[in-house]
């Protein structure tokens, strides 16, 4: 049997996705990774709920590698997205603006 506090995980997960629709029509920038990371994360929810009815070993790894998979690919968008808000430091130096001499 599932828990209460599962279920309602799930449904606030599957809530925010209006979120989501709403990033997406304003041009806010949703990197991939981070749709796929909480695509991931909507899986571990599901998972979590299904375990409670069948196949409990089953699902429960499923819920961990989603979790598992939802942190690394937050961690990569993380990455991706400080790397292209941050100036190239060798075209700096390139140019002779570095203040390094």
């Amino acid at each position: 049997m599932f828990q209460e506090s599962e279920l309602i995980n799930l449904v606030l997960a599957l809530i925010s996705v209006s979120f989501l629709v709403g990033f997406r029509t304003a041009k806010l920038p949703f990197p991939p990774f981070f749709l796929a990371a909480y695509g991931c994360l909507m899986a571990s929810y599901l998972a979590t709920v299904v375990e409670g009815v069948v196949l409990k070993s089953v699902f429960n790894f499923i819920e961990h590698l989603g979790v598992a998979l939802s942190g690394i690919l937050f961690a990569v968008g993380i990455l991706r997205l400080s790397r292209a808000a941050t100036p190239d430091r060798q075209q700096e130096s390139d140019d002779g603006r570095s203040c390094h001499h």
